[in-house]
Formats: C-alpha cells, sequence, structure tokens
C-alpha cells in the first residue's frame, strides 16, 4: 500500500518514540544498578578523605561529622583500630559490631582485601541469596593506626530500574498520541507545498505550464518551488519557440516552393520553346538564353542566400571580431549604391557621431548595414531621401536606416523578419530580392547579441540595430 508523505512522517515519529523507549529500558536493565555502585564508589573515596583531613586537624568532633554524614548520604560509617576494636560509630546498633569489636565476617572480608598491605582500599558488593546486590562495603586505612568502614544499603535498585520502565512506557505512549497531533497539524504545513509542487510538475511533464507555486518559505522547500518555477517558465519559453520555429520552417518550405515555381516554370518554358523551334531567330534564340540563364542566376542566388542564412543560424559562420570605425563603414556601403541612388533621384545622408567604434565583424556588419540600405532603396518613393544615422553611449550602438514611401502594415511588422516574408503578398518579380535580406540582418545581429527593430515614421520606415560596444 503505497502510504502518503504525512502518514510516513507518523510511521517514523512512532518508531523513532519506540526506538528511544525500547533503548532507554535496556540501558537500564543492563547498567543502571552498574552505574549506581561506581558512582558511590566515587562517594565513598571522597568521604574517606574528608574524614581523614578532620582527624589530621582535629578541630571537629568525629562522632558528630560521621553522623551527619549518615544522616545526609545513608552512610553507615565505623572507624576502629587495627584490632578492629570500634572507636567510633555513625549508628551504635550498626551491623557487624559485637561487644565493641568487630565481627569476624567483617574482619575476614577485611583481611582478604589487603588493607594491611598498603594504603589503598576495598570496595565490595554484598549480595542475597538471589545474587542481587544488597549493601556496599569500602574499607581503607585513613591513619597508619586507624581504619575507616563505611557501608551503605541498596534499597531495591532493580525495582527502580522496573518502576523506570514502566514510566518510559507510559512517556511513550504519551509521546506517540502527542506526535500524533504534532505530526497531523506539522505534515501538514510541510506536505502541503509539496503535494503542490508534485501537482505542478505533473503539469509540467503533460507540458501545460499556466500555474506557479507560491512561495511562502526561505528555506530549501522555497528554493524548490523557485526552481520548479523557473522551470516551467524556461520550459513554456523554449516550447514556445521550438513551436513557432516548426511553423516558420513548414512556412519556410512552403515559401522556398513558391519562389522556386516560378524561375522554373519560366525556365521550363523557354527551353521547351527553343526545342520545339519557336525562337526561330537568332535574335529570338537570344532574348530566349538570357531570360533562362537570368532565372538561373535568381535561382542560384535564393539558394546562396538560402545556406548563407543557415550557416549564421547555426553559428557555422564564426564572426571575428575587430574594431570597426562606424562612419568609415556608411559611408563606403553609400558609395557602394551610388548608381542605384541616381537611377531613382534619391539622396542620401550620414548623420555618425563623431569618432564611434565598435567592436564586431566588419563583414557581417556591413553586410546586415548593407541590406538596410538595399531595403531602403528599393522601397524608397522616387526622389525621395535615405538616411544612415548612428550613436552610441557606454554601452550600445544604435544604427538605423530610414528612407521616405510608403508605410508598412501594424499586422507586418513583427512578420518582416521571417525568412521569404514579404509585405506584397503578390510577391511581385517587378522588385528583386526574395525576402531573405531582413531575416540575415536579424540573424548577424542576434549574434552580435544585439536587437532590431522598425518603426513607421509620418513620411516613411526606419530600420535599425542595437548592437553592445563589445560582445
Amino acid at each position: 500500500m503505497r502510504m502518503n508523505i504525512r502518514q510516513k512522517l507518523f510511521v517514523v515519529f512512532v518508531i523513532l518514540i519506540i526506538m528511544v523507549v525500547g533503548v532507554g529500558s535496556l540501558l537500564n536493565a543492563l547498567l543502571l544498578e552498574k552505574y549506581y555502585i561506581k558512582k558511590n564508589e566515587a562517594i565513598f573515596i571522597k568521604t574517606a578523605e574528608v574524614i581523614q583531613e578532620e582527624l589530621k586537624k582535629g578541630s571537629v568532633d568525629i562522632d558528630d561529622l560521621i553522623q551527619s554524614i549518615d544522616r545526609a548520604d545513608n552512610i553507615s560509617i565505623i572507624i576502629m583500630n587495627n584490632n578492629y576494636e570500634v572507636l567510633s560509630t555513625s549508628y551504635p546498633r550498626n551491623l557487624g559490631i559485637r561487644d565493641n569489636v568487630l565481627n569476624n565476617e567483617m574482619r575476614s572480608v577485611i583481611r582478604n582485601g589487603g588493607i594491611r598491605r598498603g594504603d589503598g582500599y576495598i570496595f565490595k558488593v554484598m549480595g542475597k541469596n538471589d545474587n542481587q546486590a544488597s549493601a556496599l562495603l569500602f574499607a581503607s586505612q585513613i591513619q597508619p593506626d586507624k581504619i575507616i568502614l563505611m557501608s551503605k544499603q541498596i534499597k531495591g535498585i532493580q525495582l527502580s530500574v522496573a518502576i523506570s520502565n514502566e514510566f518510559y512506557l507510559y512517556v511513550g505512549i504519551f509521546m506517540i498520541f502527542l506526535g500524533f497531533i504534532f505530526t497531523t497539524v506539522f505534515s501538514k504545513k510541510i506536505s502541503s507545498p509539496i503535494v503542490e509542487m508534485s501537482r505542478i510538475a505533473t503539469n509540467i511533464s503533460n507540458l501545460k505550464f499556466d500555474e506557479r507555486i507560491e512561495i511562502r518559505t526561505e528555506d530549501e522547500i522555497g528554493d524548490l518551488g523557485s526552481s520548479i518555477n523557473n522551470i516551467s517558465e524556461k520550459l513554456s519559453e523554449s516550447i514556445g519557440k521550438l513551436r513557432n520555429d516548426i511553423e516558420q520552417r513548414k512556412q519556410l518550405v512552403r515559401n522556398i516552393s513558391h519562389e522556386m515555381k516560378t524561375p522554373i516554370g519560366v525556365v521550363k518554358g523557354y527551353s521547351e520553346a527553343l526545342q520545339f523551334g519557336v525562337a526561330d531567330t537568332e535574335e529570338k534564340r537570344e532574348k530566349y538564353f538570357k531570360v533562362i540563364s537570368e532565372e538561373c542566376d535568381r535561382m542560384n542566388n535564393m539558394i546562396n542566400e538560402i545556406l548563407e542564412i543557415s550557416m549564421l543560424e547555426e553559428a557555422v559562420a564564426k564572426p571575428h571580431m575587430k574594431k570597426i570605425k562606424i562612419e568609415v563603414m556608411l559611408t563606403s556601403i553609400a558609395e557602394r549604391f551610388e548608381s542605384s541612388l541616381k537611377l531613382k533621384k534619391i539622396t542620401i545622408q550620414i548623420q555618425c557621431q563623431e569618432d564611434l567604434l565598435i567592436y564586431a565583424d566588419y563583414k557581417l556588419l556591413e553586410r546586415a548595414v548593407g541590406n538596410f540600405v538595399s531595403n531602403a532603396v528599393k522601397y524608397a518613393d522616387e526622389g525621395g531621401e535615405v538616411i544612415m544615422k548612428a550613436f552610441g553611449d557606454q554601452d550600445k550602438v544604435t544604427i538605423s536606416v530610414y528612407n521616405s514611401g510608403s508605410h508598412i502594415k501594424p499586422e507586418d511588422l513583427d512578420k518582416i523578419w521571417d525568412v521569404f516574408y514579404k509585405v506584397d503578398k503578390a510577391r511581385s518579380r517587378n522588385q528583386s530580392g526574395h525576402g531573405i535580406g531582413l531575416s540575415i540582418v536579424r540573424t548577424i545581429v542576434s549574434i552580435h547579441a544585439g536587437q532590431v527593430f522598425v518603426k513607421n515614421h509620418d513620411n516613411g520606415v526606419e530600420f535599425s540595430m542595437e548592437l553592445p560596444i563589445s560582445v
């Protein structure tokens, strides 16, 4: 049977209490009597030293001293000479005294212990017939002519052990009852967030990311909840990007098919015309060959652009970073488009912050800005203008290209960066290009850890990129 966390906590608590009670009872039964005897041995030694010291001083009455010790510590004391004649006793009817002389049994114990052979002491446990300890006996030579004999009755050590074990049992039963209440309340407080985490983790495994764990504590459980929330957010973001990427790939396949269909159709049509002799003059044949060649170049350029963006996206093209003077680069790009600008009578301006530098791949960055300018020249109205701007601060540089002309529809602003996306849905062949240029720009800027933007102005459109000064 599967137990929940509350039941497990209760079972662990009960087992712990049973172990504590059991071990306590076992230790009582095995060691309590031995510990008691050992402690009393130390008490006897200390008491003998006190009495020995007072005998040396002679400042107190020995009978009063040993009687006070007897009353306080329940120790019977006899002081005698080497002939076992009693000099003082704490209890006149003390066991072992007959006619003011120590009886033969006690003499035998002292003699057999070797008290006369040195200044040591004898410590003996006297027993009953049932082998249970009944009394403790201590003897020591406290002066050359004096021996001290101390005894202490052991009253019911075994009974004390039984009572202690019985008490432990009652305490254990009470602790189990108390533990039931404690674990019910405490386990609910601990297990509630864990149960919630388990439920939300199950939702995450089923790709449901709409719920978050409420963090109530700043401990390991709180850290775990925060980690699960972070995992959920990152998985949701990653899966969202993956789904979007899959959809873009599907759209890319459709767009490539559409883009390739037209030039292939043109090549096929003109090739068949040549095959069946439709071009019956040298002039027509040259025209047909030229169209076929142009369409092949068109397809070749398209394939090269697709390969280029694929290499950039897969980071095959490693950037070669170096310091770039942005004004010099913008001037070079403007000169490259001089003929196209004159053809449409477009004016171009460069507004660049003085001595503006950036750490980037010159070839890639020039390609990205060049695509912006190419796009601006393509869509600028005749007689309009193109403005290239660059400015920066301590952290980043912004490069933008503005062209006068018609706006981009709001619903198209976020889509124009996609491969093969064109604002003109009919995909007119009158405009050169395949809708890949802006996607290449976005990829190049991403390689440089930057961002791209597009914005409609009153009389035109502005494309811009924001790049860190150093990557």
